[in-house]
């Protein structure tokens, strides 16, 4: 979404990984299924497909920088059986969301997002990309650009997901990252 506000002198977007979870990127893929429905939107199929360090893999040696932002996150995951985990928000239909609830915010969500922000500062680091992440620390509106009112969990009011927000910044400060908070 940041890219849309900078002209395209300034910059160029070379891939876009939106609707994951960290805990859902580092989850195994689910394995697809093909029963005649609609056809899943780009961002429910690279969830499902744990999308996120393969496309940074392919795009390292084209990236200057990369932007990453935690309100994906809000959203909390749902585990399955075969421990996948699946962005709260999609809803059941699309796979892997039947089983457990990690709300946002809540410790076991915090415990198993920090095992997987730890992992892919590693694999960053091991691309050599890390120093080019920028983590942008930006807390949630209460309204949209449009004036619309901002969505949230039904859990979670605005002022307790800027609240959350702030821990895992804090954690990823702590792992190396920078941090830029607007």
């Amino acid at each position: 979404e940041t890219a849309r506000h900078l002209s395209s002198a300034d910059a160029r977007v070379i891939a876009h990984v939106e609707r994951q979870s960290l805990v859902s990127a580092y989850s195994p893929p689910i394995p697809s299924i093909d029963d005649g429905a609609e056809p899943l939107a780009d961002h429910v199929l690279g969830d499902r497909r744990s999308s996120l360090m393969p496309t940074i893999a392919e795009h390292a040696s084209d990236l200057s920088i990369l932007l990453w932002d935690l309100h994906d996150e809000i959203w909390g995951v749902a585990r399955s059986a075969g421990s996948t985990t699946t962005l709260n928000e999609i809803p059941p239909d699309a796979g892997g969301a039947d089983g457990t609830v990690l709300r946002f915010g809540a410790e076991d969500h915090f415990l198993a997002w920090r095992t997987a922000a730890e992992s892919f500062v590693r694999d960053l680091r091991a691309l050599g990309v890390l120093s080019r992440v920028r983590v942008l620390a930006v807390g949630l509106a209460r309204r949209r650009e449009d004036g619309h009112p901002t969505l949230a969990p039904d859990s979670l009011d605005i002022e307790a997901v800027n609240t959350h927000l702030s821990r895992y910044h804090e954690h990823l400060r702590a792992l190396g990252l920078a941090v830029i908070t607007v």
